[in-house]
């Protein structure tokens, strides 16, 4: 039972009927939108996209009135792989993404720029995006809906 502990943080993937008007729109406008939002993610690069993109998704989680809490308490099983992430970035990154960047650590072959830590932060926001929008699609939409709503989508490449 030790085994489900570790699940307990888990909360992608869990439907919450709230009965929010998220909840009664069609998967496939969902689904679409949330491929809309990550396109947007990857793609962006700058701060203040992305503390747009945190506040829409904010956004969408208060309209489907899951809250907000619920919400990051699905971040957390993700940190100790987001640290290790910015660390490595950190570490092998130096000077290879942008030459002409001011140093801010240097100590033998490690060194942190400027560039370094912006592509750190970026990466980090990017990921936690794509997990609270993965769950606010799944908070607001049941495993059935979904499979029905992808099935929707496909439906014109069938023969």
């Amino acid at each position: 039972m030790q085994g489900f502990e570790l699940l307990r943080d888990v909360t992608i993937g869990q439907y919450l009927p709230t009965g929010s008007a998220v909840h009664r729109l069609d998967p496939r406008a969902k689904l679409l939108s949330a491929c809309v939002l990550i396109a947007a993610i990857t793609l962006n690069s700058t701060y203040s996209g992305h503390a747009i993109l945190l506040l829409a998704i904010a956004g969408i989680l208060t309209l489907a009135r899951i809250p907000l809490g619920y919400a990051l308490r699905g971040v957390r099983p993700a940190l100790p792989f987001l640290v290790i992430l910015a660390i490595m970035q950190l570490l092998f990154f130096g000077r290879s993404l942008d030459p002409a960047s001011p140093a801010l650590f240097e100590y033998g072959p490690v060194v942190i720029t400027a560039a370094t830590v912006k592509v750190v932060i970026v990466s980090i926001l990017r990921l936690l995006e794509l997990i609270l929008l993965t769950s606010a699609v799944t908070f607001s939409t049941t495993v059935t809906e979904l499979s029905h709503g992808i099935e929707g989508l496909l439906r014109p490449f069938q023969r």
